[in-house]
């Protein structure tokens, strides 16, 4: 966990990384990770900014804090899980490479966008021909979307709206 202070050692901002042990939760077990690379999950577990800090960069470096953290710590997925109306924090997270890849319900009922990256792979590139623009309300409803092999890529801001922006990753070549 780290944290961020002003200069009156007033906590502004943290982030929080685990490390799960196998069989530990971890939102992984959402995704379709081959078994041998399971005990390979860090977890983005919680990052908050106080709202007076805020557009400052503060989330974004906490955020890349973490990926840079749980790669030299031999971690290879990122692994995040986040409400779907929280459209700043997976739209930070989508800038940073994760990408969104299944809609879930979790303990509680309660609705969560899991996002991933495989920090060793190359990272992957979207099917402009798949392309798909989803309204921030809509969002949560888009598991035929994800199960039909499409991810959220990022988050688009309009005027009046908020868009996520789908597709298919691009096939890898070679």
């Amino acid at each position: 966990m780290a944290g961020l202070f002003d200069d009156t050692g007033v906590l502004i901002a943290y982030g929080a990384l685990t490390l799960p042990r196998p069989g530990e939760p971890s939102r992984a077990d959402l995704l379709d990770l081959p078994a041998d690379q399971r005990s390979l999950v860090a977890y983005l577990a919680s990052a908050m900014v106080r709202a007076d800090w805020q557009q400052h960069g503060l989330h974004h470096a906490l955020v890349e804090w973490r990926l840079v953290l749980a790669g030299a710590l031999g971690r290879r997925h990122a692994v995040s899980a986040v409400w779907p109306g929280n459209h700043q924090s997976w739209g930070h997270l989508l800038a940073h490479g994760l990408r969104g890849k299944k809609m879930a319900r979790v303990e509680k009922d309660l609705i969560r966008l899991v996002v991933h990256r495989d920090l060793a792979a190359p990272p992957p590139l979207p099917d402009p021909l798949s392309l798909r623009l989803i309204p921030l309300a809509l969002l949560p409803d888009q598991t035929a979307l994800f199960d039909e092999g499409y991810w959220l890529w990022r988050r688009l801001r309009r005027p009046d709206h908020i868009l996520a922006e789908f597709a298919r990753p691009r096939p890898q070549e070679g």
